[in-house]
C-alpha cells in the first residue's frame, strides 16, 4: 500500500509539472493580462515562479549544450559593454528569461520524449486557438470594416503579442504539434482559415510549409508504400490546386486581400519599410563592427540613416544579430544554424519539434525581433527530446527509457 501511494504521489506531481508547462507555454505567447495601476502582471511570470521554486529544489538541474551557453554569454557581454553607449534594450533581459526557459523545460522535461512534448503543444495550440477566436468574436466590428474598406489586414487586438501576423505564424507553427495525429488536418484547416482571415503571407507560407511536413514526412507506423502513395498523391493535389487557382484567377479577375498581398510584395508599406532599413544594414556594420547590443538596432540605424524608423526591429534575425553582436556574433548566429540543419536534414520531415525550429529559422528572415518565450521553450524541448531519443510503446501510449 506504501509503494502504491508513493506511487500516486509521483505521479501527481509529474500530472502537476505537465500541466504548469502547458499554462507557462500558453500564456508565453499572451501580453499583460492584469493590470494593477501603472504597472501590468503576466500570468507567465506567475507559473514561471511556481517553476522556478520547485527547481531550486531539485539537484538535477539540466543545462543546455555548452555552445548554446556560449553564445548567450557572448551576446549577453556584447549588450554590457555597449549599454554604456546606447543603453540597454528589453531584448537584452529577454534573452537571459530565455536561457532559464531553456533550463526549466530541460530540467522537467529531462524525461520527454518528443511524443510527450508534441501532447503538451497540443493542448496549447487548442487553448490559444480558442481565445483568438473568442478575441475575434469580441472584435467583430473591426472585420466588417476590414472587408469594406479592404485593409491590409484587420486592425484588431491580437491574443498572441505582436499582432496579426505573429498570430497567425504561431498557430501555423504550433499545428504540427498534430503530426502524429489523426486530426491534424482540421488542425490544419482552422490555422489556414486564421493566415487567410488576417491576408498573413507569413502565417500563409508557414501554413505550406506545415502542409508539406504532413503530406511528405514519414509517420510511425506508416509503411514505404503507404508514404510514397501519400506522397504521390499530394503532389498531384498540388499540381491541380495551382491549375485551378490559375484558371479561376484570369477568368473571373479574382483580387482578394490574400492574392493582393502577395501581388504587392516590394511595393507595399511592409515591404518598402523592411527594404528602407536593410540597404543601412552594410553601414551600420561598418560602423559597429563588435555590434550594438541586443536590441539597439534600430537606435543604431537612426545614427547611420538620415531615415527614421517606427518599427523595433529589423524583420531579419540573421541581419539583427550581425548588427546587434557584431560580425563575429553573425556568424557564430549563423554557424548555429547551419549546424541545426546539417545535422537535422534527415529529421526535419520527420520530427515536429526540428520542423518548428526550420519553419522559425526560415521565417526569420522577414519576421521576428528574437528572444520570444515560446521559442526558447521549443528550443528547450527540441534538447531535451535529443536526450531521450528512445521510445518504446506500451498499451497505445509511447514511453521513453
Amino acid at each position: 500500500m506504501y509503494l502504491k501511494a508513493k506511487k500516486k504521489i509521483k505521479t501527481n506531481k509529474k500530472d502537476i509539472i505537465r500541466f504548469l508547462l502547458l499554462l507557462f507555454l500558453a500564456f508565453a505567447l499572451m501580453p499583460d493580462f492584469i493590470s494593477i495601476g501603472e504597472y501590468s502582471l503576466k500570468p507567465m511570470y506567475s507559473v514561471l515562479g511556481i517553476l522556478v521554486l520547485i527547481l531550486v529544489k531539485r539537484r538535477d538541474v539540466v543545462f543546455p549544450p555548452k555552445i548554446i551557453s556560449i553564445f548567450l554569454s557572448f551576446a549577453l557581454i556584447i549588450s554590457m559593454v555597449m549599454s554604456f553607449f546606447l543603453g540597454i534594450d528589453r531584448l537584452f533581459f529577454n534573452y537571459c528569461f530565455g536561457y532559464v526557459v531553456i533550463v526549466i523545460t530541460m530540467t522537467f522535461g529531462n524525461k520527454y520524449c518528443e511524443n510527450d512534448w508534441l501532447k503538451i503543444l497540443q493542448k496549447v495550440w487548442i487553448l490559444l486557438f480558442l481565445a483568438v477566436i473568442i478575441n475575434n468574436l469580441r472584435q467583430f466590428f473591426r472585420f466588417q470594416e476590414y472587408f469594406y474598406y479592404k485593409w491590409d489586414h484587420p486592425y484588431i487586438n491580437t491574443v498572441v503579442t505582436g499582432g496579426v501576423n505573429l498570430e497567425a505564424t504561431w498557430i501555423s507553427i504550433l499545428t504540427l504539434s498534430f503530426y502524429n495525429r489523426k486530426g491534424r488536418w482540421k488542425a490544419y484547416l482552422l490555422s489556414a482559415l486564421i493566415s487567410l482571415l488576417y491576408a498573413s503571407r507569413v502565417g500563409i507560407i508557414a501554413n505550406i510549409i506545415v502542409a508539406f511536413s504532413f503530406m511528405y514526412g514519414e509517420r510511425q507506423n506508416e509503411t514505404k508504400k503507404e508514404l510514397k502513395v501519400r506522397r504521390v498523391y499530394f503532389s498531384l493535389l498540388i499540381i491541380v490546386g495551382i491549375i485551378i487557382s490559375a484558371f479561376i484567377s484570369i477568368k473571373f479577375d479574382i483580387t482578394v486581400a490574400v492574392i493582393s498581398r502577395f501581388k504587392n510584395i516590394g511595393h507595399d508599406f511592409g515591404s518598402l519599410g523592411r527594404f528602407a532599413m536593410w540597404k543601412y544594414i552594410p553601414k551600420l556594420i561598418m560602423t559597429y563592427p563588435l555590434g550594438v547590443g541586443l536590441g539597439n538596432s534600430i537606435p543604431a540605424l537612426s545614427t547611420v540613416s538620415p531615415l527614421k524608423y517606427g518599427e523595433n526591429n529589423l524583420h531579419n534575425i540573421f541581419f539583427q544579430m550581425f548588427c546587434e553582436i557584431g560580425v563575429f556574433g553573425g556568424i557564430f548566429f549563423l554557424i548555429l544554424w547551419i549546424t541545426f540543419f546539417f545535422e537535422e536534414r534527415s529529421a526535419l520531415f520527420k520530427s515536429p519539434i526540428s520542423n518548428m525550429l526550420a519553419i522559425y529559422a526560415i521565417l526569420s528572415l522577414f519576421q521576428f525581433r528574437g528572444g520570444e518565450t515560446i521559442f526558447f521553450g521549443i528550443l528547450g524541448m527540441y534538447f531535451a527530446s535529443k536526450r531521450n531519443k528512445t521510445c518504446y510503446a506500451h498499451r497505445g501510449e509511447i514511453h521513453c527509457e
